[in-house]
């Protein structure tokens, strides 16, 4: 039962942290038209946490593209357009600044699926990220978990209650997480 009350959580924080990417061939913009551009779609240019990420990106066969990566605050700091660390893999020899203002960061630029510092006000494609939904009512299948019927998160079912009572620690490791956020708030009030 425990395993199987492990597998529900790991399988709710996947849906929960799954982040989408799009890259959309034929638009060109620049590096602040870019951002504008993934704002508009409900998204933000693309940027990544971390490898596994970085990896989902790459499926995309990206051609030269914008990321959601500068260092215009700081010089060689790298952030994201949300101001966070970000997961970076770059050129040989980048980020080089080279001839001062490279402030912006672009992928692909070399053909060989990394990334270089490049002048925000030239043109590339656009490239962005959407977070997925926050809601903490995942519906879970009986497919994805054998042997159960469909459950939601936050109910007064038992698995609810084993999560809560059972598994709370394993969630500690989504701290930070808008997830991690709503289910501590819905393991803190209780169920309706």
């Amino acid at each position: 039962m425990n395993e199987l009350l492990f597998n529900f959580l790991t399988l709710i924080t996947a849906k929960h942290n799954r982040v989408e990417f799009e890259q959309y061939p034929g638009v060109l913009k620049t590096w602040d038209e870019a951002v504008e551009c993934c704002k508009d779609k409900g998204g933000e240019l693309a940027w990544f946490e971390d490898k596994s990420q970085f990896d989902e990106f790459l499926e995309l066969n990206p051609t030269r593209t914008w990321l959601g990566g500068s260092d215009s605050v700081n010089e060689g700091t790298w952030l994201s357009v949300s101001r966070e660390s970000m997961h970076l893999k770059w050129s040989s020899g980048q980020p080089d600044n080279w001839n001062g203002g490279e402030d912006c960061l672009v992928f692909n630029y070399w053909g060989n699926n990394l990334m270089n510092d490049w002048k925000c006000y030239y043109i590339a494609g656009v490239s962005c990220r959407f977070e997925p939904e926050q809601d903490p009512d995942v519906f879970i299948s009986v497919d994805e978990i054998p042997g159960y019927e469909t459950y939601k998160v936050c109910s007064t079912n038992e698995i609810y209650t084993r999560i809560r009572d059972e598994y709370f620690s394993k969630i500690q490791r989504l701290k930070g997480t808008l997830f991690y956020s709503d289910l501590k708030k819905s393991l803190a009030r209780g169920c309706p």
